[in-house]
């Protein structure tokens, strides 16, 4: 009997100090997402790295081809599965400190439902999203997580960067699923994306929308590509205008030499940061980064000749002749840039090419000149950073679509709805947008959909959504606002179907709406 007692008694004692260390360690997790960041307590001296870490071991059962699109079995959109970040305590106060900066910082795992890499880095990202995450003292950021930093052959399955986008101001949560996927269906390359539960220090830090970087293993599997070209412009240079100042630096045999601007007397070479060099008038294309410029200094040449094409085109009175048309398609890949306008303009993105200045869509151009614009970034539809009425939302319009600029100075869409065919194509497209989403039917390519199409995709992940969320410590919308937010992008889906066949039939009469516009999450914006 008294060994009995003791046995009672030891368990006791065991299960007392198991809890203490547990409710301990819930603490430390607990107040990482809640963590004060205002007083900055942690030195880059005080951080764990590559170096002194001595656990990493290299998984070659995950190398795989780009190519061949390996990775694609890390999206699944079949549920939403769970994502662990093993980071050390002093790594994450740091990052969470200095977020806006977007630091680098090392963490010891990563595990994606079955996949687990040790030892890759992790940053903040955005922009808007990331000053008014800052702004509002959350600690939920959306990070990048690179796999390759201290291994330059690790990848997953192909894939070397992966991002986890927290979808601030979006109460659906739904804006950029559905964006991804209508670009999808109208026959345009994009990024791969799913949803996941992402944990930190098993802290649950809530639903992401995780998906995958414009980085070379898009290339690799849509494009084949060849070039390094490829970049995610944001801010000036971005509208693709072409300064003519750039003359002065053609050749007799009408090539481009920039040496002048970037090689100082001593034959060094310099990033062009003087806001006098014509160069740094173009920074954006190079995301106005060192590295990423010298990586393709030498394709500048090439660049600024097929920009100088496109201006030219664009400058045309007549748009609407067989030259016009050759040579435009000798430069751009026409039919996805159409199909990316259309796509672009039924969402509203009036974040993107519309706005001024330019921003959020990604531009690739390979060995000869020719450009693809890829979509990118679309968590802020439906007007979120521009349009206060719904109405304006819902009539925005088709044909004139630019915001704070003229069309004239978006040369990528002037070209386009300048010319009557491209027009007609357009058309075309936006027919079968609404198709895709709203009105069923079949499209231009033969593909039938059933009607409220993407009605039925919100509803499949709205539970999951919801109930998910009701777990997440910092929560920018509680289950109320979700299901509204929901409840509401299914209307201005259908509502903004039938503006946009009254633009292209020519029918005067507004749609009109009383549906709250912050309730899709554009009250977040407005601090």
């Amino acid at each position: 009997m008294k060994n009995y007692k003791k046995y009672i008694l030891l368990v006791i004692i065991f299960l007392l100090v198991t809890y203490i260390i547990y409710n301990s360690h819930n603490d430390n997790i607990i107040s990482s997402i809640n963590y004060d960041r205002s007083n900055k307590t942690i030195t880059k001296e005080e951080l764990l790295d590559y170096d002194d870490y001595n656990k990493c071991s290299f998984n070659k059962e995950l190398l795989g081809s780009s190519k061949d699109y390996d990775y694609k079995k890390v999206f699944n959109k079949n549920k939403i599965q769970d994502v662990y970040i093993d980071i050390n305590q002093n790594n994450l106060y740091y990052l969470l400190e200095n977020a806006i900066d977007k630091p680098s910082v090392f963490i010891n795992n990563i595990k994606i439902g079955d996949y687990s890499i040790d030892c890759a880095s992790i940053k903040t990202k955005g922009l808007t999203t990331l000053r008014y995450v800052w702004s509002y003292d959350y600690n939920k950021f959306s990070f990048t997580v690179n796999f390759k930093k201290y291994n330059k052959e690790q990848n997953l399955f192909g894939l070397t960067q992966i991002s986890f986008n927290n979808m601030f101001s979006d109460s659906s949560m739904l804006k950029e699923f559905t964006s991804y996927y209508l670009f999808n269906e109208m026959g345009l390359d994009t990024v791969d994306y799913s949803f996941v539960n992402l944990y930190i220090n098993n802290e649950y830090y809530g639903v992401y929308f995780m998906i995958e970087p414009i980085e070379k293993p898009l290339l690799n599997r849509t494009m084949n590509s060849e070039s390094d070209f490829f970049f995610k412009p944001n801010g000036y240079g971005a509208s693709l205008l072409y300064d003519y100042e750039l003359d002065n630096y053609l050749d007799s045999d009408g090539n481009y030499n920039f040496d002048s601007l970037v090689y100082n007397e001593s034959g060094n070479f310099s990033y062009p940061r003087n806001k006098n060099n014509i160069l740094n008038k173009y920074k954006a294309i190079w995301e106005d980064d060192a590295d990423s410029f010298k990586k393709v200094y030498n394709d500048l040449p090439i660049f600024f000749k097929t920009i100088r094409k496109l201006n030219e085109l664009n400058s045309l009175e007549n748009k609407n002749t067989k030259y016009f048309e050759e040579e435009l398609e000798s430069i751009i890949d026409v039919d996805k840039l159409i199909r990316f306008l259309a796509v672009d303009n039924y969402l509203v993105n009036t974040d993107g090419y519309v706005n001024s200045p330019a921003r959020n869509y990604a531009l690739y151009m390979n060995k000869d000149g020719y450009l693809t614009i890829v979509p990118w970034d679309y968590n802020m539809t439906f007007g979120s950073t521009i349009l206060d009425d719904i109405n304006d939302v819902i009539n925005y319009d088709i044909y004139n679509p630019t915001i704070n600029c003229d069309i004239k100075d978006r040369p990528l869409i002037n070209v386009i709805l300048g010319n009557d065919n491209y027009r007609n194509k357009y058309n075309e497209y936006l027919k079968d947008i609404t198709k895709i989403m709203t009105e069923g039917g079949t499209t231009s390519n033969n593909n039938k959909y059933k009607k409220n199409n993407v009605s039925s995709i919100i509803d499949k992940y709205s539970t999951d959504l919801i109930n998910n969320n009701t777990n997440c410590i910092q929560q920018f919308y509680n289950s109320s606002e979700i299901e509204l937010g929901q409840k509401n992008l299914k209307e201005v889906y259908k509502l903004r179907s039938k503006s946009v066949l009254n633009q292209i039939n020519g029918v005067d009469n507004k749609i009109k709406s009383d549906i709250d516009i912050n309730s899709l999450g554009n009250l977040r914006m407005k601090k």
